[in-house]
């Protein structure tokens, strides 16, 4: 059962697992489709529509908006597209990175038939800006990790994780851009909260989740 965070006529918030896909075939288990199967018995004549308009990694777990008609589905996707989402992340990393830039640019672009993305250089071809505000890094001198958290200004492949790697501060679980000795380890990153304008209404919202373990 997937976790609905908020419930609305035209969208609804829920809570992704990690491990799940956002999408994919029919055939194969994703949010999209566990939702579709779920929504028929809990929201009947609503759940006849169904859109995603982002998406969160395979990996990463928390909220993540769903749009219940083609409007709202258009709506959202221009408000992403205009950066009017506010998205929230935390993530945790080895060692003190209070002196962690606060404000990250990075130019990367997406390796050929590969899941990860490569630093590049704003002439390269394929080449994007991905930008990331850090609004707090706590230190936990118990475990010796620091908790960051993370707005994403741009919707970049990606963006968190290679942002934090590249500053030597990779997330904990990261099996492509941190150690090796992190594969089968969860990624220590959640999406905690988003805050959009109501497709509807118009009025801003904020959905927030629980935060990271």
């Amino acid at each position: 059962m997937i976790p609905i965070l908020q419930s609305e006529p035209t969208w609804i918030a829920v809570d992704k697992p990690a491990g799940l896909p956002t999408q994919a075939p029919p055939q194969f288990p994703s949010l999209e489709n566990a939702l579709k199967d779920q929504l028929k018995d809990q929201l009947g004549e609503h759940a006849r529509y169904l859109a995603m308009p982002h998406r969160l990694d395979v990996p990463v777990s928390g909220v993540i908006l769903v749009a219940l008609t083609k409007k709202s589905a258009r709506l959202l996707s221009e408000q992403f597209r205009a950066r009017k989402v506010l998205k929230t992340y935390q993530a945790v990393v080895a060692g003190d990175a209070t002196q962690i830039d606060a404000h990250w640019k990075d130019w990367i672009r997406k390796v050929d038939q590969q899941p990860r993305v490569e630093r590049a250089s704003e002439s390269d071809p394929g080449a994007q800006l991905a930008e990331t505000r850090v609004t707090r890094a706590d230190f936990d001198t118990v475990t010796q990790t620091t908790r960051l958290t993370l707005n994403p200004l741009t919707g970049r492949m990606h963006q968190l994780r290679v942002g934090a790697a590249w500053r030597g501060f990779p997330i904990n679980g990261d099996a492509i851009y941190g150690p090796s000795s992190d594969a089968g380890i969860p990624i220590a990153l959640r999406a905690v909260s988003i805050e959009f304008h109501d497709p509807r209404s118009g009025k801003r919202v904020t959905v927030s989740a629980d935060p990271l373990a």
